[in-house]
């Protein structure tokens, strides 16, 4: 893998590239107004900074989420993202990065933050539903560790001098207090029949 994280094994990483543009997402006004407003924090973050600025002191990190059924366009709006603002984004896996081994996930996160902040990279956190949708009740010590993950992994992400976006296929309760400190909450709905229609006549051959 030719990125930022070459010889780092420590987690399952892609660079995400693929020459998208607005003109090949399809989702409806809502999302793609959303995405735009993104994409204009993305490129003005640092307008105002002076020339010798460093990422960690002129910004303070953007933190996005973004949710939506499987097959929505999240991934896709990811790759437009890099290639409208020229932002290098990686895809991590949380439902491969989360350790059966106490305290690994944390140090293999950690690690990753780190490498992540020191590059101006976005990094997109898929399925993560993985960890911040499991154990919802404490039977035993692991699912009370499992809270802990999630509690460090939040504390992490608001300290994070970078940008994330964290994606969930399954429906979420916005108004939670878990997202008071996102930045940005990007919401991808199933493709109506229009929509549909746009995709077929644009990558099947008639």
């Amino acid at each position: 893998m030719n990125n930022i994280f070459d010889g780092e094994e420590f987690f399952p990483i892609e660079k995400l590239t693929l020459p998208l543009s607005h003109n090949d997402l399809n989702v409806n006004e809502k999302t793609m107004t959303a995405i735009l407003k993104l994409e204009e924090l993305l490129k003005t973050r640092n307008r105002d900074s002076s020339p010798n600025y460093t990422t960690a002191d002129a910004f303070s990190g953007l933190r996005v989420v973004f949710t939506g059924p499987t097959g929505t366009g999240k991934k896709l709006a990811a790759f437009q993202l890099a290639n409208e603002t020229g932002i290098e984004v990686y895809r991590i896996d949380l439902s491969k990065i989360v350790s059966k081994y106490i305290g690994e996930t944390e140090k293999n996160l950690d690690k990753l933050f780190s490498c992540a902040e020191a590059a101006d990279v976005i990094l997109y956190f898929d399925e993560a539903d993985a960890l911040f949708g499991k154990r919802t009740r404490i039977r035993d010590n692991h699912d009370r560790y499992g809270n802990m993950e999630v509690s460090w992994l939040l504390q992490r992400i608001y300290s994070f001098h970078g940008i994330l976006i964290l994606a969930f296929n399954k429906p979420l309760n916005t108004e939670s207090p878990f997202f008071n400190r996102f930045d940005l909450i990007v919401e991808f709905e199933k493709a109506e029949n229009s929509q549909r229609q746009k995709i077929w006549k644009k990558y099947l051959p008639f």
